[in-house]
């Protein structure tokens, strides 16, 4: 019987067999380990993810052929378990590849810009196109729930943004000249936000295959259903917990917070109301569009000015309910959160005058894209909000001392 470590090797062996595309190889390789020490061979073929055909581009030929030979040889019910889930996955390996062949035939690198103003526009604080706020997918299967626009959130759809800029990069470089494109009609037809639903799809089948290896789940077919269950109902029971309970503590909490919301407001003042106020007051100095080397809408505050109204030592409405926030997550009150340290000489309000600043700008950068009607505009998303440097530098000194 072969050692622990060369059982490894053959596994590895093995992978590199199916990503040379070496058939003869493989089986050989894969009846090798069997027959050598089945439960460890299958345990490391688990581990590193022998059998997962996203590792393979989603090729599943020789990967079927390895599953067929099992049918041949006597193994133990665990392993034959696994290896019937691994073939179901493989049943609609073929769907998959077909989607992601379509999908990399798609990709043209001049459309990263696009991509990005489409996931960026998700998380504007601004009324428009908005993906669902959780995740759909039954956990029962594969299929998605299209009674809403988009089955995914919108940190899905930006997980998939990254899964695209991976295969872009592919393709070639882009360059400072197309940096600026933006196809306003496709982003107009939700084309962009279409596609990285599709991406996802790749994402959720390569997550279905890390939980057969990695925890125990099982996958079945029903009719055309891939059915996914978990080793016990309870593992699922508490892995869908940890997010239900998330969702219903941010809830009671944000019902806490508005119930004491009405006090608040009368002894803090709105960090929104304030930026709102600042723009109106200030709104032709604040911004400047600079069109070389590349467009860019440039952010131009003033230290001066801003550290009258901003540098002070009393809490905005905002940061009044965040730190209530941390009081109940942390079950401590706010003093011992200020006694808390944090970095060499900077204090948690100093951390909080930073946020504060940050915030600021955000609002007021906010304040200027609605009062100009700029969200959907050509001049917005082919120019980049930058904060130059330097004034940056000038502004955390200003606050920070």
């Amino acid at each position: 019987m072969k050692s622990k470590k060369q059982i490894e090797q053959i596994a590895q062996n093995l992978k590199q067999a199916i990503s040379d595309r070496d058939q003869k190889l493989a089986l050989d390789l894969f009846r090798a380990g069997l027959q050598e020490s089945e439960a460890e061979f299958v345990g490391q073929l688990r581990k590193i993810g022998v059998l997962r055909c996203s590792n393979y581009d989603f090729q599943s030929q020789i990967l079927n052929s390895l599953i067929n030979e099992t049918g041949k040889i006597n193994i133990s019910q665990d392993s034959q378990v696994y290896f019937e889930s691994i073939k179901s996955l493989l049943s609609i390996s073929r769907n998959i590849q077909t989607l992601f062949k379509a999908l990399l035939k798609e990709v043209d690198y001049l459309e990263i810009k696009s991509y990005l103003v489409a996931v960026d526009s998700l998380f504007w604080p601004i009324d428009g196109l908005q993906a669902v706020d959780s995740l759909f997918w039954p956990i029962d299967g594969l299929q998605q729930d299209h009674a809403n626009r988009y089955s995914v959130c919108k940190e899905e759809l930006a997980s998939a943004f990254s899964l695209y800029l991976y295969h872009s990069h592919d393709k070639k470089v882009i360059d400072k000249s197309n940096i600026d494109k933006v196809n306003e009609k496709r982003l107009s037809d939700q084309y962009y936000l279409d596609k990285l639903e599709d991406f996802n799809k790749l994402i959720f089948f390569k997550e279905s295959e890390v939980l057969v290896d990695s925890f125990g789940y099982t996958v079945t077919q029903n009719d055309a259903k891939i059915i996914i269950k978990a080793p016990d109902p309870k593992f699922e029971m508490s892995r869908c917990l940890g997010y239900i309970r998330q969702s219903m503590q941010e809830r009671a909490n944000s019902f806490d917070s508005l119930s004491e919301l009405s006090e608040i407001i009368e002894n803090y003042p709105s960090l929104l109301e304030f930026s709102k106020r600042y723009y109106q007051k200030f709104k032709d100095s604040t911004f400047k569009i600079i069109d070389s080397p590349l467009k860019r809408i440039v952010m131009q505050f003033h230290p001066q000015t801003l550290s009258k109204f901003l540098d002070t030592n009393r809490l905005f409405l905002e940061e009044e309910m965040i730190l209530k926030q941390l009081e109940s997550n942390l079950f401590i009150d706010i003093q011992k959160i200020n006694k808390i340290p944090v970095f060499q000489s900077l204090s948690l309000f100093d951390i909080i005058k930073v946020q504060r600043l940050f915030a600021f700008m955000l609002f007021v950068l906010t304040e200027y894209i609605d009062s100009n009607k700029l969200f959907k505009s050509k001049l917005f998303w082919r120019s980049m909000p930058v904060l130059q440097a330097n004034e940056l530098k000038d502004l955390l000194a200003s606050f920070l001392g």
